[in-house]
């Protein structure tokens, strides 16, 4: 399997690391990984993908991939070979900048998906664009592997359990555990009438 990425809008990479390094001395992150706590800690980033989301009442409605709206570009963040935070870009004052650091467990599951994926004979000999597809309101992430003739997902954490986590599947299983999940929330929702919509 090869992985490609789309062009990415131009960027500052060093500003950006500028800005994560500021982040983690301000301790904003709650990271773990060892290779933090020593000033010294080697930091590098992934080549920029793009993400996409998909609305809740889109999927609800059937819709499906023809329907994803285009968000914000990622990097991973690599603490001396460690996946340790996904960096968020948006287009800002003419240039792409850092938006937003997750320091959650989606970054190390992402690089297991990519290792997960490098084995799988499906996709063995194919050529795969990188790509992010989410649906916020499932708290649904899946690493989405673009083919010319295909497509491929893995969803990774923190996605429930329920949306088949860290299992390399094709659009019609995905979209066959999606929609009828978001049916399902959305009718909670519209049968509820407080503020608290269904929880």
């Amino acid at each position: 399997m090869k992985i490609t990425f789309p062009h990415a809008p131009a960027h500052d990479e060093k500003a950006i690391i500028a800005a994560i390094q500021a982040a983690l001395q301000a301790q904003v992150l709650n990271i773990t990984a060892s290779a933090s706590k020593a000033g010294g800690a080697s930091l590098s980033l992934s080549h920029a993908y793009p993400g996409y989301s998909l609305r809740l009442d889109d999927l609800a409605a059937g819709n499906d991939l023809s329907y994803v709206a285009k968000g914000m570009w990622h990097q991973l963040v690599f603490i001396n070979n460690e996946a340790v935070a996904d960096a968020q870009l948006t287009w800002r004052d003419d240039k792409m900048q850092l938006s937003a650091l997750s320091c959650g467990p989606m970054a190390a599951s992402i690089v297991d998906a990519l290792n997960m994926a490098e084995k799988a004979s499906a996709l063995h000999g194919k050529s795969v664009e990188l790509r992010l597809l989410s649906a916020p309101a499932l708290h649904f992430i899946a690493v989405w592997l673009h083919g010319e003739n295909e497509e491929r997902f893995i969803p990774v954490a923190p996605t429930p359990d329920a949306l088949m986590p860290m299992q390399l599947v094709d659009k019609d299983s995905l979209f066959g555990v999606l929609l009828p999940a978001a049916r399902a929330l959305k009718q909670k929702f519209d049968a509820d009438t407080t503020d608290t919509r269904g929880n």
